[in-house]
């Protein structure tokens, strides 16, 4: 604003003459020296974030590998067919599909929605008492 003069950015540094808005800027001289101890501030916040994720992130694996659950070692075969019904099928089976496989339990669960469902809420409840 060329024609504007400084008693009229007195109670803000902002000014508005019709549609034109105007900012009173300051004309302060930046030395090396803000510059570097901004930088080196930058820097430093910027690894303290980074250390922290890698923090929690190891913590965060140490944890899952002390809790271990079934879903660590469990498969679950969806649509299987209607006569496989048997056990000790399914252990051949899935011992023959790799050398390195074994094979600790089968278990052949038919039609067991509810019962499933009863026992997701069970644990929910005991691990609410807890």
């Amino acid at each position: 604003c060329p024609d504007c003069s400084e008693t009229e950015f007195v109670d803000s540094r902002f000014a508005v003459f019709g549609d034109l808005k105007f900012v009173l800027v300051n004309n302060c001289n930046i030395h090396f020296r803000e510059g570097l101890v901004s930088l080196v501030t930058l820097i430093f916040v910027g690894l303290a974030i980074y250390a922290l994720g890698y923090g929690v992130r190891n913590r965060e694996i140490r944890f899952d590998e002390q809790e271990q659950t079934s879903s660590d070692y469990s498969i679950e075969i969806e649509n299987p067919p209607e006569d496989a019904l048997n056990p000790d099928e399914w252990r051949d089976y899935l011992t023959s599909l790799h050398e390195d496989v074994h094979v600790t339990c089968v278990t052949v669960a038919i039609d067991n929605e509810e019962l499933i469902h009863g026992l997701i809420n069970r644990r929910k409840k005991f691990l609410a008492l807890q």
